[in-house]
């Protein structure tokens, strides 16, 4: 997956040129009239001058200024867009600028704006060594409706403080106001090499709704992929979670908090905690997460809410590809007592396969505290070859009564499968709570696991019948489907 061109920007901008076509280089002069000509110089000159329905176009060179527009807006049959210009390569590189105090810090700000479309550009290069600075590619911030940003590639945005508290973003969305951040997309981005400290990758937190993220790309960073979080006290009371939105046809890999010194590790060396998700919800709500491909991180994809009170509830997580991540493929619920609940969410169709590369027998799927309400239903879960595990739940610390494995969870209609055999086959989890991991147990084979769950109807050990018989890391897409013919409504149903 590779970022829009420019000259697709272009072409998808010119309906909605009904006011004026702008220019920007970095040859310009601010006393021009801003024409293809005699284009302006600087972002503030743009920034004072643009208006509902103009389009900037940003010709090629290298920006070393901070775009901010501060509510500014277009309108919804008029949107502002920014832009490179034809096929050329218009880069924002921060590479000589400070990241100033205060809170996130965008090197591209949009804050309390509307309607505004972002498409073709390159940000880069803003880097901090101060651990009080929060350094952010792309910041969208307070209220607004209908901003995009599109075909943009955001890199090398750089936390470089190495105490564990210190921040930093790819792309950070915060609905901060009581009016929420409606509409927004986020499409056809590659966001990649950030070291964000304590932060994430891409985040949209706080009071965000009727979302789209989709068809990104986001890759070696040493922090979590994407996240949608809520209850961080980013916007006020009730409205403070991520909602009613769509993670779909993302491409999130090489995603490893061991280089993180948030995690206890080096920037070079590793050595920390690896525990971050490709894709997480941590107290977001009413999300669609769909065909995503997750691949060589720490997690794939994790449902879980990490504030006592909160919930992740009504995810629909189905038909994503998640393989050879170093942990589990999927991770949900708390990772001690003091966490919050995930319910009512349904994992159906997705095809995990030989996750756990690291071995550190946490299974395909992970089950933590707190679990009420999920389905998992018609998933193929391939074993690693050498743990054999599947499901775990393994839980200790807390009270007996948060330790047992959680009733009202319903498994059905999975495939599962290891190479060696179905009685070679681990399931594993806490039935009664009894004190720490001394309670533990293990079942091998698809049976002893039915009775121990209560569940599993109609679900079947077999060769899911790939049309690759054993896929690599980096295998394609297509390698991972099934083979027309094979039996069964099990794993992903990825478009061909």
């Amino acid at each position: 997956m590779s970022p829009l061109r420019p000259l697709a920007c272009m072409a998808l901008s010119v309906s909605f040129l009904t006011a004026g076509e702008l220019y920007i280089s970095p040859a310009g002069n601010d006393a021009n009239p801003g024409t293809l000509a005699a284009p302006w110089k600087t972002f503030s000159k743009a920034a004072a001058s643009i208006s509902a329905g103009d389009t900037l176009f940003m010709r090629s060179g290298t920006y070393a200024e901070r775009l901010i527009l501060s509510g500014k807006s277009g309108t919804a049959e008029a949107p502002i867009v920014i832009c490179a210009y034809a096929e050329e390569t218009a880069v924002i590189d921060g590479d000589t600028l400070t990241v100033p105090g205060g809170g996130r810090q965008g090197l591209v700000v949009l804050e309390n704006c509307s309607h505004i479309r972002l498409e073709g550009l390159e940000i880069r290069n803003f880097t901090t060594e101060d651990k009080s600075r929060i350094p952010v590619g792309i910041q969208i911030e307070g209220s607004g409706s209908g901003i995009t940003v599109k075909g943009c590639k955001v890199h090398r945005i750089w936390q470089n403080s190495t105490n564990g508290n210190a921040n930093g973003f790819g792309v950070s969305v915060y609905g901060t106001s009581t009016t929420a951040i409606d509409l927004l997309v986020l499409e056809e981005n590659e966001v990649c090499d950030l070291r964000t400290g304590q932060s994430e990758s891409v985040v949209i937190n706080g009071n965000v709704t009727n979302f789209t993220v989709a068809k990104n790309h986001v890759h070696h960073c040493n922090n979590i992929g994407i996240d949608f979080i809520g209850y961080e006290g980013s916007a006020p009371g009730e409205v403070d979670r991520a909602r009613n939105g769509v993670c779909r046809e993302n491409l999130v890999h090489d995603i490893d908090s061991r280089f993180n010194p948030g995690y206890g590790g080096d920037f070079t060396k590793g050595g920390g905690d690896g525990s971050a998700a490709g894709i997480y919800v941590d107290g977001g709500t009413e999300i669609l997460i769909s065909r995503n491909r997750v691949h060589g991180c720490n997690f794939g994809i994790e449902l879980a809410s990490e504030h006592a009170n909160g919930f992740t509830e009504n995810i629909t997580m189905t038909d994503n590809l998640l393989h050879h991540n170093l942990g589990p493929g999927i991770i949900m619920g708390g990772y001690d007592a003091k966490r919050g609940k995930t319910r009512n969410c349904t994992v159906s169709h997705n095809t995990l396969f030989r996750n756990d590369t690291l071995h550190s027998y946490g299974g395909q799927i992970a089950l933590q505290f707190y679990l009420e309400g999920n389905a998992f239903t018609n998933n193929i879960i391939w074993a690693d070859a050498k743990t054999k595990q599947m499901i775990v739940h393994y839980v200790e610390g807390g009270k007996t009564a948060q330790r047992a494995f959680p009733a009202g969870n319903v498994f059905a209609s999975n495939l599962y499968f290891c190479e060696d055999g179905e009685d070679d086959i681990e399931f594993g989890l806490n039935p009664d709570g009894t004190g720490k991991d001394k309670g533990n147990r293990s079942y091998n084979g698809l049976a002893a696991w039915r009775k121990a769950v209560g569940g599993e109807v109609e679900s079947v050990f077999a060769d899911p019948g790939l049309r690759v018989p054993v896929p690599e890391k980096d295998s394609p897409d297509e390698d991972f489907r099934r083979r027309p013919g094979s039996e069964g409504d099990f794993g992903w149903r990825f478009p061909s």
